[in-house]
């Protein structure tokens, strides 16, 4: 379990995979959310960008609200010869023109989108987690309706 707050006005990956198979991402965290950025630099919550098996993405919380024009996704797969399976994920956009949910060889720029072009996060909501204290980076959720949103993957404490 991680959870990570970015405010930097550079480039930004969160989760960066490059042909690891194998890999479980499970219950992260991933905040970009810094209004004040005037990035024109690129962000990516999850970033996969070689030809990969077996990886699995769930119950992980993205949040993007990143000021800047830069190109901004929660889930970036560049190539589709990649095995991955993405699901149970709350991804939480602030809309624009440059935020997407997702990129599978094209911008997917909602939730909805995403799970049509990219038959992926079947199970995802978009939801605002309602951060603890995140002046105090505490990304905590608090939205009840996020309660049980996730799937069973194995793990059974998380301290």
């Amino acid at each position: 379990v991680s959870q990570s707050r970015y405010q930097k006005n550079g480039t930004i990956y969160g989760i960066y995979n490059s042909s690891s198979d194998n890999i479980f991402y499970y219950h992260n965290t991933l905040s970009f959310d810094h209004t004040a950025s005037t990035s024109t630099e690129v962000t990516r919550g999850f970033y996969q960008i070689t030809s990969a098996a077996g990886i699995e993405f769930k119950n992980n919380i993205i949040t993007i609200n990143r000021g800047g024009t830069g190109q901004q996704h929660a889930l970036y797969f560049a190539t589709t010869a990649s095995v991955i399976v993405s699901n149970n994920n709350n991804i939480f956009l602030t809309p624009s023109a440059t935020v997407n949910t997702g990129y599978n060889g094209t911008n997917q720029a909602t939730l909805a989108n995403w799970q049509a072009a990219a038959s992926q996060d079947a199970n995802s909501v978009t939801v605002n987690p309602l951060y603890l204290n995140y002046s105090l980076g505490n990304l905590t959720p608090t939205a009840p309706s996020l309660n049980d949103l996730g799937t069973p993957v194995g793990v059974t404490n998380l301290s």
